[in-house]
């Protein structure tokens, strides 16, 4: 590690990862996919189906098990050969839910599974065909429940007594025509059945390994769709989006479907390797498909990961990215889900589930490219500046990069790769940048020169004789600049001559450090200089630049909670209603003025205070390295733990980190630029260019609904028919219980809850109580979702839990169970009673 990395790392105190290109092919990434390897609790990587119930839990299918999710823990089942009431076999297919009462599970050798939700009781159905392989399962709206075999269409029937204990397969007495009418194999008994939806009443579209077929219940006929789609591929899911068009994923590309008026005739449109621009696919396999509220087509391929269409035309292609944390974790897809509050999940082969949420926008991330034709040049972003049309990053390793911007959209123009610091030397390492009025770009470098670079005439240095790690240009036109070592100074670009304020006292005109890590002049003409070690300084800046003037100093004092937090001061910011805002190593710190005192002339007496907000205060991260405002007034921060939005009227935070959609949690100094035109925050660090707007940052808008998830008596975990004092507590889950009655030996009661909402659940809180013993709320976080209750004595109680939403307010939303404690038998009216007859008869 050389002079200028440790360096680095003495200034910020961030640790700078070694550089690895990344290998993403465009500047922007919007990946923001979440993972959930097999190490989360999953009891295995291939994803074979998802369904979430009424409830709110997510069932997930795998190679081993079935699994059931609740955004923090998972319940496994499986087979066991001892326990008649297990899964019959380990390979989850397919799942369907039966009127919010049954989940039927297809497996892969093992027949078809119904488990009651509200008991965990499971009913086997095996020796449907010759393998027992179920690859689909469908309730239509008739009740009808139907599966697909490798031996036709099996149809369970309800019995009069409203139960589905038989099975017929109506594939073996159907006819079958193609789409003319004629008749297909007359001696056919039955289609190797891999997909189904209901079209409308009493017709099904069935995806065969022969090819799309329609099936009218009424008169047990398949019916070929087309020729196009006849005997030529297998058809491995069928969805319908918003407008009526079939959509069907095959081992030979997708199809759309849309049928013209009422007549039979079909269009189809395809999506596949031979395709015209827009729909042609990388790979031909899609294996399965979901719509979202947009009606936006998702389409999970079997090697080149997933991708979206809107309008027959390929939008996005989202794929595995070696280098990104938050791309999809493998390519190969097996299934897709979206839940009721608008999260894609996505059930990969050997990578376990990933999930996007569809509703939440966050971030843009500008990161290298494999061809750096329009990506980064380096991950690590170590300054921004911008102009009208201009967007310029420094890069630790690889100079500077210049883009063209508009409205957050980029485009990479040229990179410098090194700069020209004279007498035939140059770095590739950039510390601090300035766009001047002029357009002109100012370069601080670890080097001992000051740098201006014009497009038409290029590079030209001052020597300074210190690394320049800030930079600003004053209203006269002034270029200041702050170094390590050696002060402060300014170039005085008419004469093309460097002012200096270092060594002596007087010299320096009293500044308290001669580390300069940030500059700024506000609208009082003050010039602020931040320090290394040294706290803040002040002085007019008129005064500084006649000489005339001295710089007053404000360092943290221990013995004084109302001096500045830390003395290492990052950036210096000027709030729309006029307050001084710093980024301190320790914190946001606010400046106070002395009694009836205007902010400019205490500044200048040294009778300033300040108000410092920390991570106790919800700030993301002690070390805030820049502040920008946005037109409400909210300050943004780039910090060691995200991005945190500062409200200054209700002194509340909201943070984003890596959940939220960030490349990473670590931000430098000097790397924010905010386009003043657009409002666009442009926010650099380790893993690239953060871009968004803040109006744009908009949390999920639905609402928690928390669900009780387990019981424990004296720590113990009590299920359906489990016995405790040889008394059966629960007959159903909890979640399905409304009412618990408890003897007064099981009075030590645990409630676990969620909120069953997945988007970033780590962010929730949650509140409960317990009426009858305390009616206040006690609040918890999302790591501690449970609440112990221990010695209650006999009464009625009601337990409450709610969650917040994702903007921090409360929901309406809560969940409630009842609980009688009765007494001990010598305090019950009976014995009572009986005392009573003692006393009486006695």
């Amino acid at each position: 590690m050389d002079l200028r990395q440790i360096l680095f790392r003495i200034i910020t105190g961030i640790v700078l990862f070694p550089f690895f290109p990344d290998m993403a092919t465009a500047s922007f990434s919007g990946n923001s996919f979440r993972n959930m390897p097999v190490d989360a609790g999953l009891s295995q990587a291939s994803v074979y189906c998802m369904l979430q119930d009424h409830k709110g839990f997510i069932w997930i299918g795998t190679k081993d098990g079935l699994n059931r999710y609740d955004g923090y823990e998972f319940i496994t089942y499986k087979y066991d050969q001892n326990d008649p009431n297990s899964l019959s076999n380990n390979e989850i297919i397919c799942l369907e839910n039966e009127n919010n009462e049954f989940l039927w599970i297809g497996t892969r050798s093992g027949g078809v599974n119904r488990m009651d939700f509200s008991t965990g009781h499971i009913t086997r159905f095996n020796n449907l065909t010759y393998d027992d392989l179920v690859q689909s399962i469908v309730l239509d709206s008739l009740n009808n429940l139907w599966a697909g075999t490798s031996e036709g269409l099996l149809l369970f029937p309800v019995d009069e007594d409203g139960e589905r204990n038989m099975v017929r397969n109506v594939s073996e007495n159907a006819l079958y025509h193609d789409t003319e009418g004629r008749i297909i194999e007359p001696d056919r008994k039955n289609i190797s059945i891999t997909s189904i939806i209901e079209i409308r009443k009493e017709l099904l579209l069935v995806g065969c390994e022969e090819g799309l077929f329609t099936y009218d219940i009424s008169k047990n006929l398949f019916t070929s769709v087309s020729p196009e789609t006849f005997d030529v591929t297998v058809f491995t899911s069928l969805r319908k989006d918003g407008k009526g068009n079939i959509w069907g994923g095959s081992y030979d590309g997708l199809f759309k479907l849309s049928f013209i008026g009422e007549s039979t005739e079909i269009r189809i449109v395809r999506f596949d390797t031979s395709s015209p621009e827009g729909r042609r696919l990388p790979v031909n396999w899609v294996e399965d498909l979901v719509v979202d509220h947009e009606y936006n087509i998702w389409a999970g391929t079997r090697g080149a990961g997933l991708f979206r269409i809107r309008d027959e035309k390929i939008i996005e292609q989202y794929s595995n990215r070696f280098s990104e944390e938050t791309s999809l974790p493998d390519d190969l897809i097996n299934s897709l889900m979206i839940d009721r509050t608008g999260i894609l999940w996505v059930g990969t082969e050997s990578k376990g589930l990933a999930y996007k949420d569809l509703y939440t926008r966050t971030f843009k991330i500008m990161r290298p490219g494999r061809e750096q034709a329009n990506g980064l040049s380096d991950n690590l972003v170590t300054a921004l500046a911008g102009s009208n049309d201009r967007l310029w990053v420094g890069t630790a390793a690889e100079g500077i990069d210049v883009f063209e911007h508009d409205r957050g959209e980029v485009n990479r123009l040229y990179n410098l790769p090194c700069v020209q610091i004279g007498n035939g030397q140059s770095t590739r390492e950039v510390m601090s940048l300035l766009v001047d009025r002029n357009d002109q770009l100012w370069i601080g470098s670890a080097t001992n020169s000051l740098t201006v670079y014009n497009e038409k005439r290029g590079f030209h240095s001052y020597v300074v004789n210190g690394f320049v790690f800030s930079l600003l240009q004053d209203s006269d036109g002034r270029i200041w600049y702050g170094t390590w070592g050696r002060g402060l100074g300014y170039v005085d670009q008419e004469n093309d001559t460097i002012e200096s304020y270092y060594g002596t006292m007087a010299n320096s005109l009293g500044l308290s450090s001669d580390k300069i890590l940030s500059l700024f002049q506000d609208s009082n003409d003050l010039l602020w200089v931040g320090t290394k070690g040294g706290g803040v300084n002040v002085c007019r800046l008129e005064r500084v630049v006649t000489r005339k003037g001295e710089f007053v100093s404000y360092r943290n004092d221990a013995n004084n909670l109302n001096s500045i937090s830390y003395n290492d001061i990052y950036d210096i910011h000027e709030g729309r209603d006029g307050n001084i805002w710093m980024a301190t190593g320790s914190g946001l710190n606010r400046a106070i003025p002395g009694n009836n005192e205007e902010l400019s002339q205490s500044a200048l007496q040294g009778t300033l205070s300040f108000r410092s907000y920390s991570e106790k205060d919800g700030l993301a991260g002690g070390l805030v390295l820049f502040i920008e405002e946005d037109v409400n007034g909210n300050l943004w921060m780039g910090t060691n733990k995200g991005i945190s939005r500062f409200d200054p009227e209700t002194e509340t935070f909201v943070n984003y980190g890596v959940n939220d959609g960030l490349p990473s949690g670590e931000f430098h100094i000097n790397a924010s630029f905010l386009d003043d035109k657009t409002g666009i925050m442009y926010f650099g660090g380790v893993e690239g260019v953060t871009v968004f707007h803040p109006d744009s940052l908009m949390p999920n808008p639905f609402p928690p609904e928390v669900q009780l998830t387990g019981l424990r008596l004296h720590n113990q975990p009590v299920y359906p028919g489990d016995t405790v004092n040889g008394k059966v507590i629960l007959k159903d889950y909890i979640s399905y219980t409304d009412r618990l009655t408890l003897s007064h030996s099981n009075n030590e009661v645990t409630f676990e809850f969620s909120a069953l909402h997945f988007s970033n659940p780590g962010k929730l809180k949650y509140a409960y109580r317990l009426r009858g013993f305390n009616d206040n709320w006690h609040e918890t976080s999302s790591e501690n979702r449970r609440a112990t209750y221990t010695n209650l004595h006999e009464g009625d109680y009601v337990f409450e839990v709610r969650a917040t939403n994702y903007d921090g307010s409360w929901s309406d939303s809560m969940a409630s169970i009842s609980i009688t404690v009765n007494p001990p038998f010598w305090r019950t009216h009976l014995a009572y009673l009986f005392y009573f007859s003692l006393l009486f008869f006695c």
